[in-house]
């Protein structure tokens, strides 16, 4: 697990004890926490930027480290970053060597200076056998285009996320003249990974329809979201959840709504099919490898 570093919200703890805590909570996980606050702080983004390739470096060197020498094999890993640290998990995958990364899960991936960085600059869907990526703060803090295999933007994948106060453009590039800390005016932004800790805890909550963003401005997306624990479905209401269950099959753009507080989700725990034979037993029962 990788947090943004530059914008992040550090209240109780930020993104590392909201995401690892729920993971603990399930069962036997291993879970692996970079710290890069010294190489990612505020104010300086640019050089936060510059900065990505060195952490991914490491951490890559340490990947295959483990994939030689422990049981932890590549394939079995699954890497989840927040911000820039959705962009450090893209460039992990691109630098390894002796193999594929079972997932990367890229949390409202950075936007500013990676707009116009082709798929070899940032994170992308080749860079691990399933991307999945939650757009939260489109087009400000957050990349607002497809990246990975699924991408899911809740309430549109644009501010303010329900709950998020609207800030004004003038508020918003104040952050780049030091004026107020980016946390401040990053609520939307921090949705991302709020939702997907919240997703551990309740796997099939955020259930989301595959549509267009045309659509669901229109409001045509939205439907009776039936939902079996299973995927299967029609074209049109077959059911898709965002996070920790969602389907490595899944392919396309996701659109779904949430609460403006805690619990984010729209839709109560159910009972959860036994050993997830839709994502992968292997990993849900025995020991997933999380950085």
């Amino acid at each position: 697990m990788k947090h943004g570093g530059w914008a992040v919200e550090r209240s109780e703890g930020g993104p590392p004890s909201h995401l690892t805590l729920p993971y603990m909570s399930r069962g036997d996980f291993n879970v692996i926490v970079v710290d890069w606050n010294s190489l990612g702080a505020f104010p300086w983004y640019s050089h936060a930027v510059s900065n990505t390739r060195l952490v991914a470096a490491k951490i890559a060197h340490l990947l295959q480290f483990l994939h030689l020498t422990t049981s932890i094999t590549l394939d079995r890993v699954h890497v989840i970053g927040f911000s820039l640290g959705a962009e450090i998990a893209g460039y992990v995958g691109k630098s390894l060597s002796l193999g594929k990364l079972y997932r990367i899960t890229g949390l409202d991936p950075a936007f500013p200076l990676y707009y116009f960085q082709g798929a070899r600059g940032r994170l992308a869907a080749s860079d691990a056998s399933f991307v999945d990526v939650i757009h939260t703060d489109g087009a400000v803090f957050g990349f607002p285009t497809p990246m990975g295999h699924a991408d899911f933007y809740p309430n549109g994948g644009i501010p303010p996320q329900p709950g998020c106060a609207k800030m004004s453009s003038k508020r918003q590039l104040a952050i780049f003249h030091f004026n107020i800390r980016p946390s401040v005016v990053a609520c939307s932004h921090n949705r991302a990974w709020r939702y997907y800790a919240e997703s551990v805890r309740n796997p099939y909550g955020f259930r989301a329809i595959k549509c267009t963003e045309v659509s669901f401005v229109k409001g045509l997306c939205i439907s009776e979201i039936g939902f079996d624990g299973t995927g299967t479905g029609t074209a049109r209401s077959a059911p898709a959840v965002m996070g920790f269950a969602a389907n490595p099959n899944l392919r396309g753009q996701f659109y779904l709504q949430t609460n403006g507080q805690e619990p984010f989700a729209q839709y109560p725990p159910v009972p959860e099919p036994v050993a997830y034979e839709d994502y992968n037993s292997e990993e849900l029962e025995d020991v997933e490898n999380i950085l």
